[in-house]
């Protein structure tokens, strides 16, 4: 979230005339807050249980059977509820109203969706968690056998393995009635190793 200072700043006069001010205040604060994840559940591959999959060295899209059907279908939905933890170490009350995200692993989109509910983290340490579902269709990143084989790698190889994962959210303001969009997303990044991979999948 490096970029976000300016763009508020550049907002900033609007959104004060808007009288939104504390808005604005809770989204700068936000800026300096810390995410993680702190679990995923609910995990499942074309109906499949991607804990037991790969508990049962199934990783490889072509080592079940119906996730080979899935695959000649041309369609392999893939369902998951992360749990993101957001702690905010300043003197300042963060949040936003709501926002739009999406989650990204390197440059292909696993999931987009919107959280309508308030985000609020009290100051000193305070800490919330924020529940973020994917529903989408892997079938155009796993068609790609490559994409196959780095997803089998990094999900079953015994020594830790580095990936980078993105949440990217475009908070939203209220005005009245109406919500004020940020324009453009804001990048929370975040390395995540196959053995934390593991260990979020087997808290369930």
């Amino acid at each position: 979230m490096r970029n976000i200072i300016a763009g508020i700043f550049l907002l900033s006069a609007l959104l004060m005339s808007c009288g939104i001010g504390s808005q604005v205040d809770r989204l700068k604060a936000l800026e300096q807050c810390s995410f993680g994840f702190q679990s995923a559940d609910s995990v499942y591959l074309a109906g499949n249980d991607v804990p037991k999959l790969i508990s049962r060295g199934e990783a490889g899209l072509l080592a079940n059977p119906s996730l080979v059907l899935a695959m000649l279908q041309r369609k392999i939905p893939f369902k998951a509820r992360i749990l993101i933890q957001v702690l905010n170490p300043g003197q300042e009350e963060a949040g936003i109203s709501a926002f739009e995200y999406k989650i990204m692993i390197k440059d292909v989109q696993l999931a987009e969706g919107y959280f309508d509910k308030p985000l609020v983290v009290k100051p000193e340490g305070g800490t919330t968690l924020v529940p973020v579902k994917i529903d989408t269709d892997l079938y155009p990143v796993l068609s790609n056998s490559r994409n196959q084989k780095a997803i089998a790698d990094f999900l079953s190889q015994q020594t830790e393995q580095i990936a980078v994962v993105t949440l990217k959210i475009k908070p939203a303001f209220d005005l009245g009635e109406k919500k004020i969009n940020y324009p453009g997303y804001i990048d929370i990044s975040r390395e995540i190793s196959n053995r934390q991979l593991k260990s979020f999948l087997a808290a369930r």
